[in-house]
């Protein structure tokens, strides 16, 4: 079971919210906007993911006052937001894997072509011998 610090990257929500910090890179935004941005994604679950992920956007303290949803509205304060280098690299290592993963699908059906080719030459050759002889 995950516990608050622990990230689960399968999740499409934290994907998405990883996403959307490398899609705005350089820009100031809040939690708020990110949330409205990604349709359908709950304001507590985004802001809670903003703070497992991101470094401090605006100096010490800063972003636990920007990710915190209350009634003063702060989630609604611009930061400019960037990934932890955990965070970063993490979802580095995840798109890695799906490239591999990606080019193993593309390998088997290479294999299984190939698999078939020999499959064609040994018959055709079987096919030659029996009209030669």
């Amino acid at each position: 079971m995950n516990t608050n610090k622990e990230l689960n990257v399968e999740s499409s929500s934290v994907l998405r919210v990883v996403e959307y910090i490398l899609s705005r890179r350089g820009e100031s935004y809040s939690v708020g906007d990110a949330a409205n941005a990604l349709n359908g994604a709950e304001l507590y679950k985004v802001a809670q993911i903003f703070r497992q992920v991101c470094l401090e956007p605006e100096g010490e303290k800063s972003l636990v006052e920007l990710t915190t949803v209350d009634n003063a509205n702060s989630h609604w304060k611009t930061g400019r937001w960037e990934l932890t280098a955990d965070a970063y690299f993490a979802y580095l290592n995840y798109q890695s894997l799906q490239v591999a993963i990606r080019a193993d699908r593309k390998s088997n059906y290479a294999l299984w072509v190939a698999i078939i080719s020999c499959v064609v030459s040994i018959g055709s050759l079987l096919v030659a011998f029996m009209t030669i002889g």
